[in-house]
């Protein structure tokens, strides 16, 4: 479950590819009742890029290139990342790439909120979000741990196993994020297929 190329992480990618195909289908929804509502097509292809991302792990190494790029330049630039990423201690892609990912997640947020009225889409969504935010910290402290920036020597149990457990709640967590997004999705777009129902 903690390796990238197990069932758990293919598990991971087909969730983030079905609420894809979910956005995606709200999108036709919309555009059926005469709102064509684009931003659905935008969802679609941001958990799409999710999807592949989960199992070819682009967020990572896309962190890696930037940090090598931005440190390599030959201007006032390297002193600057290199304070960020001393001062964070962690994963580059913490730096890098999380705060587009939270701006993204951060308008679907604001943009849910006045088009979605379904108050158990909003609920399940919201669980999933926490669900996820605490993965995110776990994946911080993994680099803590993984750069030594915090000491584990003295602890009960060992590095390896500190990651490993880490790892194991993380990936559950992360999953059971993408599941209630994907419950509270179907259940907007049950409510859509309802509505344009009882108007044909």
């Amino acid at each position: 479950m903690t390796r990238e190329e197990t069932v758990a992480n293919w598990y991971a990618s087909i969730l983030l590819f079905l609420i894809s195909l979910t956005c995606l289908g709200l999108y036709a929804l919309s555009k059926r009742r005469g709102e064509a509502l684009r931003p659905w097509l935008a969802f679609a292809g941001f958990f799409l890029f999710l999807s592949a991302d989960d199992g070819a792990r682009i967020h990572e190494r896309l962190g890696g290139f930037v940090r090598d790029m931005a440190t390599a330049s030959e201007n006032a630039a390297p002193n600057f990342f290199d304070q960020v990423l001393f001062f964070t201690g962690s994963y580059s892609w913490l730096v890098f790439v999380l705060p587009v990912f939270t701006a993204v997640a951060l308008y679907m947020l604001y943009w849910g909120r006045k088009h979605v009225t379904e108050e158990a889409t909003r609920e399940f969504v919201m669980m999933g979000v926490v669900c996820l935010a605490f993965a995110v910290c776990l994946d911080y402290f993994e680099g803590l741990v993984t750069k030594d920036t915090i000491s584990v020597e003295n602890w009960p149990i060992g590095k390896p196993a500190i990651e490993h457990f880490q790892r194991v709640i993380e990936e559950f967590l992360e999953m059971t994020a993408f599941l209630l997004v994907l419950r509270g999705l179907w259940v907007h777009a049950l409510t859509k297929i309802q509505s344009v129902s009882r108007a044909d």
